[in-house]
């Protein structure tokens, strides 16, 4: 107890300002789990992950509307661009994924510190267990003998020396029901913790692992995006690193309340577990000093040591009665002097299971697995989420520039295909030809030669040209209005023609 010293790293985040929801600042907070005003101080520090992630979404607000309505100018090089966004996306994923790895090797060093304090708060357990069993087959012994002592009294009742034996039997009562319930129903308290911190752990591990999974399913998203140039999967990137991105600042807002709080315990652990021993486990001051120090050099005495020989005194008083009581019941004297000698072997186990060695040992245990294993791993890993964070923040920048880039790359900056094919999306359209039924390009050349060899050819029929048809050999510059021209009169077919027929 002397010996220990919190860590730099312990008095950095027990240095954190606890603010109240007053804004009234807590001068050495220590950890009280009782204190309103102290949880109010862990909720602020709390919220302060979540500050940041508000002001990262009003941030991606105005990127994402600058990013959709902004155009590229013609003369810019996208393709220098497309290749840019890319590598900074390729490069903050790998960061992201980094960060990830050093994530699971801080919650794994968490759950090894928290199996280890289960384990020594699971031994502290075992040791008041068997205390609390030694008093109960002790308090079993008393009720036989004096049973049997009673049975033995109303027998003989004139008989001398009856007043003292019972004496003899109450005082022992007293003495062992008085100073052992200072240790009656510990292991039942303790247990209660051990649950609590196993279902803890385990609800931690479910989480943390669950949430850096996603994280580098995320990861694994955009770089096949990126490698298969997929438009899709870069969307699908963006929505699940925003939501991401969410639960992991308010993970990080959690964990970091907790190890603040874990920082306040370990300033002064052996005082919070003292005052936790005397209020919740009902001990006097005395015994749990004698846990905490556990050594005659330090002034921690022995609580118990006095009470168990005074039982020995007091039991060996009374065997001494009954084998100098004038009785014909020798069978029941007997008895009583059986049941005598085993309580005298109860009450030599008892001395040795209340001894401080074993519960000093766990506690020595479990203090350096609270404060070192467990508090450095969980900061390990909020500082390695908040890492992830920010890589993911840069991510999700790239992305949509990156797509936009894709996008555009495969229309308009390829040299191979043509830009006037009419297949095509229109990219310019003041050098685009107007495609119409009067201007087609697959009849009209720009040098008018299939115009006058058509009209050459029709010089030699005798086919009468209709004024009112559609014609794809008029020159570029005429333009034919179809709405003011009327329709030809109707003429009816020719007796011998196809149509006369029907």
């Amino acid at each position: 107890m002397d010996n220990y010293s919190p860590s730099a790293l312990v008095r950095i985040l027990h240095s954190f300002p606890h603010l109240t929801f007053k804004f009234v600042l807590l001068q050495n907070p220590a950890f009280t789990v009782d204190s309103s005003e102290y949880l109010e101080s862990l909720a602020i520090l709390a919220l302060m992950p979540i500050v940041i992630l508000l002001l990262t979404m009003i941030g991606f607000l105005f990127y994402y509307c600058c990013v959709a309505v902004k155009r590229a100018t013609p003369n810019k090089n996208n393709s220098s661009a497309c290749y840019c966004s890319v590598c900074m996306m390729t490069t903050f994923i790998m960061l992201t994924l980094g960060g990830v790895s050093v994530g699971i090797y801080g919650s794994i060093q968490c759950n090894e510190g928290m199996r280890s304090a289960i384990q020594s708060t699971n031994e502290i357990n075992q040791s008041f267990s068997t205390i609390t069993d030694d008093v109960q087959d002790i308090s079993m012994l008393l009720s036989e003998i004096n049973a049997q002592t009673n049975q033995l009294f109303a027998v003989e009742i004139d008989t001398s020396g009856t007043l003292s034996v019972q004496e003899s039997l109450s005082e022992m009562s007293d003495k062992l029901d008085f100073n052992l319930q200072q240790t009656e129903g510990a292991n039942d308290r303790v247990e209660w913790t051990i649950e609590l911190l196993r279902v803890v752990e385990n609800y931690r591990t479910i989480i943390t692992f669950s949430l850096l999974g996603v994280i580098g399913l995320v990861c694994l998203l955009g770089l096949a995006g990126v490698c298969f140039r997929s438009k899709c999967l870069l969307v699908t990137t963006t929505f699940i690193g925003l939501m991401c991105l969410v639960i992991c600042y308010i993970y990080i807002g959690c964990d970091f309340m907790v190890d603040v709080a874990v920082g306040d315990l370990c300033m002064d652990p052996y005082t919070y577990v003292r005052d936790q021993a005397v209020s919740k486990l009902y001990m006097n001051e005395a015994t749990a000093n004698y846990y905490l120090n556990c050594s005659q050099e330090i002034g921690s005495v022995d609580p118990f040591a006095s009470v168990v020989e005074e039982a020995l005194d007091v039991v060996q008083q009374f065997s001494s009665l009954i084998e100098s009581y004038d009785t014909n019941q020798e069978e029941k004297v007997n008895s009583i002097m059986a049941l005598n000698r085993d309580l005298t072997t109860e009450l030599n186990s008892l001395s040795g299971h209340l001894g401080c060695k074993s519960v000093n040992k766990a506690l020595d245990n479990f203090i350096p697995a609270i404060c070192t294993s467990t508090f450095e791993g969980l900061f390990i890993l909020i500082c390695s989420v908040l890492g992830c964070c920010l890589a993911l923040t840069a991510v999700l920048c790239a992305a949509p520039k990156t797509w936009k880039r894709f996008s555009k790359h495969s229309g308009n900056n390829d040299s191979d295909l043509d830009l006037d094919d009419v297949f095509l999306p229109p990219t310019n359209v003041e050098h685009r030809p107007v495609i119409s039924r009067t201007n087609n390009p697959l009849y009209v050349a720009p040098e008018e030669r299939y115009s006058r060899r058509i009209s050459s050819n029709l010089s030699t029929t005798n086919l009468p040209a209709a004024t009112n048809t559609l014609s794809f050999f008029r020159r570029s510059e005429e333009n034919v209005n179809l709405l003011d021209q009327q329709p030809p009169p109707y003429s009816p077919p020719k007796p011998g023609s196809r149509f006369a027929q029907d």
